[in-house]
């Protein structure tokens, strides 16, 4: 399968390489909403109008080199999983919170799309301007604990 159409796919294509095969396939998996265009403009300054969000296996590779069932040992996290991959349209139309919380090393801003989904998911992209696409980077999951008082 060369042309994945869902990130599920993606993740599949990604899984069936072998460590330094060649292969740099890239899914454009969701248009940047108007709404959460304006939400990251007016919190975060950066203006992200027409972008898409894009994701390549490359990157599948390197989220779960570390965050996988079998490269996960941060405090709080929890591995992530092919169903992650497939609940990110769901975080980036829809973000709890968001934030830059970096650059790149080529200078580009990082942005954080944080929302609860059976705990923690976070999907981190960057900002390309020139290319008008938020390209994924890593995500990872965190416990959900509650705060005080506040109910599960």
């Amino acid at each position: 399968m060369e042309n994945p159409i869902t990130t599920g796919e993606l993740y599949d294509l990604a899984h069936s390489r072998k460590h330094g095969e060649d292969g740099k396939v890239a899914l454009k998996y969701a248009k940047v909403s108007i709404e959460v265009a304006d939400r990251i403009h007016k919190e975060l300054g950066l203006d992200v109008h027409g972008f898409v969000h894009r994701m390549d296996e490359q990157f599948i590779r390197h989220a779960d080199g570390g965050h996988d069932a079998d490269g996960e040992w941060r405090k709080a996290q929890v591995p992530i999983t092919r169903t992650d991959y497939e609940n990110i349209e769901r975080v980036v139309e829809s973000p709890d919170k968001i934030a830059v919380v970096g650059k790149t090393k080529q200078g580009l801003p990082i942005i954080q799309f944080k929302k609860q989904v059976n705990g923690h998911l976070l999907v981190l992209e960057a900002c390309h301007d020139g290319k008008k696409y938020l390209n994924f980077v890593t995500m990872y999951k965190h416990v959900y604990e509650p705060k005080k008082g506040e109910a599960r």
